[in-house]
């Protein structure tokens, strides 16, 4: 049964235990030097220990929250003024909310987007409405006008395509 260093990885031809912080290790003589590890001479006996890999998990697809809310554009001035017409002071409409007034003041500066949990909130609390409805644009995009029906967005739909900036080499006239 080989043996392996548990520093390096190196094989251990005889397996010398030595003590490093605390931890009981098989280690070999260049890790040992290294370390400084003691060497324990009365090893206890080692249990060979088969580690089995956990199956693969699915990974959820994290979409970034500005691919799944659609926010208004001016949303945090919409929050602004409605807050302002409820007569809600930042402080008190950040309490209700469970966030810092700081990050309030971040959202109506449009420097923060919030979550979708403190947008409905937002929504319930104000009685406004922060989200397009952008089905009818998807619906736009996706109909193809050569087959007169619709079909899946493509990455072509939603990319924007920008004209290349080169430089015009003007020719010296001598």
């Amino acid at each position: 049964m080989p043996y392996y260093c548990e520093i390096c990885g190196r094989p251990v031809s005889r397996p010398k235990v030595y003590e490093v912080d605390g931890a009981t290790l098989i280690l070999c003589e260049n890790c040992a030097k290294l370390t400084r590890a003691q060497r324990i001479t009365s090893a206890p006996k080692m249990k060979r220990i088969t580690i089995t890999r956990p199956k693969k998990l699915e990974r959820k697809q994290t979409i970034p929250i500005e691919l799944r809310v659609n926010l208004v554009e001016n949303y945090g001035e919409k929050i602004r003024q409605a807050r302002l017409a409820k007569g809600l002071s930042r402080e008190k409409l950040a309490k209700m909310l469970s966030i810092s007034p700081s990050f309030l003041k971040k959202i109506e500066d449009n420097e923060a987007i919030p979550s979708e949990e403190i947008i409905n909130r937002l929504e319930k609390i104000l009685k406004i409405r922060l989200r397009e409805d952008i089905s009818t644009e998807l619906e736009i995009l996706s109909f193809d006008a050569k087959l007169k029906k619709p079909r899946p967005l493509t990455l072509a739909d939603v990319m924007i395509i920008k004209p290349s900036k080169k430089k015009k080499k003007k020719k010296s006239s001598n």
